[in-house]
């Protein structure tokens, strides 16, 4: 793989322009951009994700226990077409949308967040035509749906930010940050308490147990006008981010002026004038009163 890498790197004559790679979390992954290509490694975001509920799941043995259960009723409706005619005729007798129900896949989670959201909008009808047709031990009790309604509100956060962050277009980079506090607020403050809310908590901090210790992170999130210091709750490091960002543009602000006056003394006119001011301080000024005004 190193060897396809670098012949591909020497054909676009890019070898020396490369500043990050983006891989998934693969051991032999990080180990080639670490001992071959030797530049920053940023982890797919989105991959990350995957991994924390994917785990956390596993991790809930509440929800591998309702997961099951739902597996079940959706197995027996999926392999008995007299048991699926019940089924739809019952959703029809109940006025409600002619909606099937969604299998599990195993390799991805949003799978199973599916088959569960779809499992609790159907849950009446499904409960209806499972005591006409004799199996009422596969009935799920409101109890355990509930359960699961809980179980999906914590996890939707996650699939709503997957699908933020899968795209081609435009760099996210900057929203890493952002998402990771937003998730962990969210976790906090507004899901329900449950054993799976503890475990997302948990496997948050475990993946991501400084985020605003990143540089490229931070400084991506700080430079992108739409969040700068607001997602910040590590003032220090915001701190010694931004001192870092301005230590490194100093030097080309130094060599601006330096040409500015050595084009002025080439055309031997009067002395430079004072420097104008930048048609965006206005602007900058602004937004510096908003971001001291804030807390």
């Amino acid at each position: 793989m190193s060897n396809l890498i670098g012949d591909v790197l020497q054909e676009f004559k890019i070898q020396d322009k490369l500043v990050a790679v983006t891989t998934d979390n693969a051991s032999a992954m990080v180990s080639l951009v670490k001992n071959f290509l030797k530049v920053l490694h940023v982890r797919c975001f989105a991959h990350t994700l995957n991994l924390i509920v994917k785990d956390s799941i596993k991790a809930s043995a509440e929800l591998n226990h309702l997961v099951g259960a739902v597996k079940k009723v959706v197995n027996f409706f999926h392999k008995s077409a007299k048991a699926t005619a019940k089924l739809k005729s019952t959703i029809g007798d109940l006025g409600l949308p002619q909606l099937k129900l969604c299998q599990d896949v195993e390799t991805r989670w949003n799978a199973t967040l599916k088959m569960l959201r779809r499992y609790c909008e159907l849950h009446r009808p499904v409960t209806g035509a499972l005591m006409a047709l004799g199996k009422s031990e596969l009935i799920i009790s409101d109890q355990k749906v509930e359960e699961m309604r809980h179980a999906c509100e914590c996890l939707e956060p996650f699939e709503e930010a997957t699908e933020m962050m899968s795209t081609e277009k435009s760099t996210s980079l900057s929203k890493i940050l952002v998402v990771v506090r937003q998730l962990q607020l969210y976790l906090t403050t507004e899901a329900r308490k449950c054993q799976l809310t503890s475990i997302l908590i948990k496997s948050l901090s475990e993946r991501f147990p400084s985020p605003e210790e990143n540089f490229s992170g931070a400084a991506s999130t700080l430079l992108n006008p739409r969040f700068k210091r607001v997602p910040f709750s590590d003032n220090a490091a915001r701190l010694r981010h931004e001192e870092k960002i301005i230590n490194m543009m100093r030097p080309l602000f130094v060599a601006d002026d330096k040409q500015e006056q050595s084009h002025a003394v080439e055309i031997g006119t009067t002395p430079p004038a004072k420097k104008q001011k930048s048609f965006m301080q206005s602007f900058v000024e602004r937004v510096k009163k908003i971001d001291d005004a804030m807390p």
